[in-house]
């Protein structure tokens, strides 16, 4: 293999394989020894093949290649390593093989296979928006590749000297540049209009990579030690509406930890709530379609909460959530406390009694939803009197297990029956830690002497451990049988599971329910796209306790927040890009699913009806200005003679010019100026609607936005009044048509019924 294209089709071979590794490496799921393997290796084999020092042998090569698929396997089945992993991991040792040895035509061509699978694994893997870069210049380096593979191939190779080789690469790099065009608008076509089938046939425990985080399914305190700092992104929330976000405590919920026995916490008892959607399942395939189901986890008690505690919900009583979730080593689903429905691509969802969320089965694999979420809150001096009222509905033992009154407790929001009301009371029973749970308890009585609600002891005791403790991460030996004692009384630092292990247990000891949950918390908002981003090492937990009928979170934890304001560094901007764009790569390239195709189709067809309105708006304006120009006075009309047909054309050449100022000047700035006059009661009647939320949308026609909302409760007169309304605007704007005096008092007399006062409408002009 001599020559200037046989050289060169080397060198692309190696670089072709060269950038699928790059772009499986920059995944970063792969394991140290395969990375260090292809950064140490690859460059080491490259350059002794430039120096013609490998050596073929065959029966090595291949033993080698059996050894590796063998070890593979193991990984797989025995040691149950993610199977993605197991197979990329594999295909880099298989390349780097081929690449340390001498190599023939087969050999060449079974690199450029290889590289091919290596980049398909990469994608599987890819979280970000790199990932397209490496998929262009792959494009690239094959076209080049094959297209030299090509022509090297039999005797005519042997015919083109040093001047067409050169002509010839100068039409290869043209040929890849136009290969690389087509290949990515041909792939942007299927992608965006290709059937999404949503079958899950890489679904299930066989796939991963399942990423740890700092949330858990348990705590347990002995054992927390220092806990995750990853700053590896777990999710991405966008959330609305504002006035929602504004009441919201910035808290994901994931787990609710009822059961305590002194050193650990634990999901409380009781079977979960399973709500099982219909599901397609694939007799060959094995596989199930994934619908979007809508799935209800929570029904206020909307007559309690405006009786008991003074709250009437609106739409800014609910915030809506989208979620991005990573790949996680939890079934758990997370949404803002508390979640009244998901709506996500599961055939199954478990609601456990402490309105826990969970998947049917830990697939590891990246999930889109979306949740809407109850977060308005009754004021404070409301819930002391309910909590208050709500003491003497509940009756305790001194000692032992506490029991639940025996009729029904807090009838309103949320029930709490009875067997959950002991196990969140519960005292853990074991002699060792008598001496320490009376400590504590002294001390809670201590904090909460004064107060007689359970709100005002919860929050003097939130503030206490706030005030008096000291947060860390470094845990340091303990010093007791009891952690909790040895975190209130010894060290007085620790984390958040620590802090709310505290508070939930002096809560109870006050005889107030309450519990630990987990999640994470929320307070990094990329401004880029207005999205918040969720890292393991935002990992929190806090407390509920369930007062006035409803549970209510606590969190005693003094951590502090994120600086907000100031304007960001230039490094920090970038960083803020660089996430914002891995944020679009997930949610509308990686998310891609059926849903977004049905939306993308919505998109396009309301953007092309506002623009054919708008074209049809405009050409009415330019035939009525026409028609106004051009329109013969009444005195003037005569049965026409020869002589006046004969000179039309030279008057219509006159007529032409001499209207033709007239024309211009009337179609940009007269009727223009006329029909501002005319329809000021139109800008009147959206200044009211505005002023009661419900703004006319940028690009939305008239017509449109009385569609949209003529289903609010307006009543049908108000219906009728609203189509007048839209039809005198359409009428005066683009027919020029005057309204009628009649008309003009209907017109203000609908502005008032609209405004719903009996004041003056201002400023309005109609002549």
């Amino acid at each position: 293999m001599e020559g200037l294209a046989v050289k060169a089709l080397l060198y692309s071979v190696w670089a072709l394989s060269g950038v699928s590794l790059a772009g499986l490496l920059l995944t970063r799921e792969m394991g140290a020894p395969a990375a260090a393997c292809a950064l140490t290796l690859f460059p080491l084999f490259l350059y002794f093949d430039s120096r013609g020092r490998l050596v073929k042998i065959p029966r090595l090569e291949n033993g080698l290649i059996l050894l590796f698929f063998a070890g593979s396997l193991a990984r797989f089945f025995y040691l149950k390593e993610s199977f993605l992993v197991v197979v990329a991991e594999f295909l880099i040792l298989f390349l780097l093989l081929k690449c340390a040895f001498k190599k023939d035509r087969k050999d060449l061509f079974q690199m450029i296979v290889l590289s091919f699978f290596v980049l398909l694994s990469a994608s599987t893997l890819a979280l970000d928006f790199t990932f397209l870069f490496g998929f262009a210049a792959y494009i690239l380096a094959a076209t080049w590749t094959l297209s030299l593979y090509t022509i090297t191939d039999g005797p005519g190779r042997q015919e083109l000297g040093p001047a067409e080789e050169k002509a010839l690469f100068r039409h290869l790099r043209r040929v890849s540049w136009m290969s690389l065009s087509l290949a990515l608008g041909f792939a942007l076509g299927i992608f965006i209009f290709f059937p999404r089938l949503s079958l899950a046939v890489f679904q299930g425990a066989v796939l991963g990579p399942a990423r740890r985080t700092g949330f858990t399914e348990k705590v347990t305190l002995e054992k927390s030690g220092e806990i995750f700092r990853d700053p590896s992104v777990v999710m991405r929330v966008e959330v609305r509406p504002a006035e929602a976000a504004e009441k919201w405590g910035g808290k994901i919920r994931g787990r609710a930890l009822s059961r305590f026995d002194g050193r650990e916490w634990s999901a409380g008892g009781g079977e979960p709530r399973r709500i099982v959607k219909d599901a397609y399942r694939s007799r060959v395939l094995k596989t199930q379609k994934i619908v979007r189901y809508n799935y209800r986890v929570l029904e206020p008690d909307l007559a309690a909460l405006k009786s008991e505690l003074g709250m009437e919900l609106s739409s800014g009583s609910y915030l809506r959530q989208k979620i991005y979730l990573e790949s996680l080593d939890s079934k758990a689903i997370f949404a803002a406390p508390w979640a009244v429905s998901v709506t996500a691509a599961l055939p199954r969802l478990d609601i456990s009694p402490g309105l826990a969320l969970s998947r049917a089965d830990l697939s590891g694999e990246r999930t889109a939803y979306e949740a809407l979420s109850l977060v308005e809150r009754p004021a404070e001096s409301r819930l002391a009197r309910k909590s208050r009222q709500d003491v003497a509905e509940l009756r305790f033992l001194d000692r032992g297990p506490r029991k639940a009154a025996s009729r029904p407790l807090f009838p309103s929001v949320m029930p709490l029956d009875e067997p959950e009301t002991a196990e969140n009371l519960e005292i853990p029973d074991d002699p060792a830690l008598d001496q320490g749970m009376r400590r504590i308890r002294d001390l809670a009585g201590s904090i909460a002497a004064r107060e007689d609600d359970p709100y005002s002891k919860a929050k003097k005791i939130e503030r206490y451990l706030q005030v008096n403790y000291s947060y860390t991460l470094d845990i340091k030996g303990m010093e007791s049988r009891n952690p909790v004692e040895d975190f209130l009384f010894s060290s007085r630092e620790g984390h958040c599971e620590y802090f709310a292990s505290a508070m939930a247990l002096m809560l109870r000891m006050e005889g107030v329910p309450a519990r630990v949950a987990t999640g994470f918390i929320v307070d990094e908002k990329n401004p880029a796209g207005d999205y918040y981003v969720v890292r393991s090492q935002d990992a929190h937990a806090w407390v509920e306790a369930y007062m006035g009928g409803m549970w209510l979170e606590f969190d005693p934890t003094p951590r502090a927040r994120r600086a907000a304001g100031g304007k960001p560094s230039f490094l920090g901007t970038v960083k803020q890009r660089i996430e914002y764009l891995n944020f679009l790569w997930n949610a509308h390239v990686l998310g891609y699913d059926m849903d977004s195709q049905r939306n993308f189709a919505g998109s396009v067809r309301r953007g092309s009806s506002r623009l054919s309105s708008n074209i049809d708006g405009k050409v009415m304006r330019l035939k009525l200005g026409a028609l106004r120009a051009f329109r013969p006075e009444p005195s003037r009309i005569q049965a026409p003679k020869i002589p006046v047909l004969l000179i039309l054309p030279v008057l219509a050449l006159i007529v032409f010019r001499k209207y033709l100022k007239q024309f211009i000047r009337y179609i940009t700035g007269v009727y223009n100026n006329r029909a501002e006059k005319t329809t000021n009661f139109y800008k009147e009647f959206l200044k009211i609607m505005a002023g009661k939320g419900m703004a006319i949308k940028s690009g939305e026609t008239p017509k449109e936005f009385a569609a949209r909302i003529a289903c609010m409760d307006f009543g049908r007169a108000a219906g009728d009044t609203l189509n007048f309304l839209t039809d005198s605007f359409y009428r005066t704007r683009y027919a020029g048509e005057n309204l009628t005096e009649g008309e003009k008092r209907m017109v203000i007399s609908a502005l008032i019924l609209f405004k719903e006062t009996s004041g003056k409408i201002i400023n309005i002009h109609l002549k």
